[in-house]
């Protein structure tokens, strides 16, 4: 279940780093041009876009998309660019073809839940996600979008980044999570949840948001 997926993402973080180091090696261990070279194989991008790609690999904490996410700098420049111009605008039917469903996401409540006065919910399909576009297209997640880089994502495993310290993120996988073992990282890269906002998000905006 994708809920499940949002509440337990920082415990499979480490289980997906170890199964990506013995798949290609250890990705702290091998150069961005090595791992680029796999990934160019998948993406055939232009001189111009395998430039971009070596100037914008390494993002925080010195990681690198590529060895650690197996994901392109070009690959995510695209989808963070559309996700932009989709909150900017305000065009619910953009961002909704650009998530992941079921998308999972976290509400306000006025009743205490075993979160606090917070629930879990989730958009099962396009038509969901634009009728509770304002739900999930809250103004925490517009701050984040608007100031968000490349620079400020996080690579976590295959096929997985995140921003504002995993708050929402961002991963290679088909609806309904059909065909997930088999060749995802031919998956587009999509907006696939939003985490709880708790105070560490909040600090993130005032660090990096100014």
């Amino acid at each position: 279940m994708k809920i499940s997926m949002v509440i337990l993402i920082s415990l499979v973080v480490m289980q997906g780093f170890y199964s990506s180091a013995l798949a290609q090696g250890n990705p702290s261990l091998m150069k961005s041009t090595e791992c680029l070279e796999q990934i160019w194989v998948r993406t055939k991008p232009t001189e111009e876009e395998k430039k971009f790609d070596l100037d914008n690999d390494v993002n925080l904490h010195n990681r690198s998309f590529s060895c650690f996410s197996s994901i392109s700098a070009t690959e995510i420049h695209k989808v963070l660019s559309e996700v932009k111009k989709a909150v900017a605008t305000n065009d619910k039917a953009r961002l909704a073809k650009i998530a992941v469903y079921p998308f999972g996401y976290w509400v306000k409540t006025e009743k205490p839940t075993e979160y606090g006065y917070y629930s879990p919910k989730e958009a099962q399909n396009e038509q969901e996600f634009i009728k509770r576009y304002d739900e999930i297209v809250v103004p925490e997640f517009q701050k984040i979008i608007k100031c968000a880089s490349l620079k400020k994502l996080l690579a976590h495993r295959d096929g997985v980044i995140s921003l504002a310290t995993s708050y929402i993120f961002f991963s290679k996988e088909p609806d309904n999570n059909k065909d997930i073992v088999r060749d995802f990282l031919n998956y587009p890269l999509r907006l696939s949840s939003i985490s709880l906002f708790v105070k560490r998000h909040e600090n993130w905006i005032e660090k990096n948001c100014k």
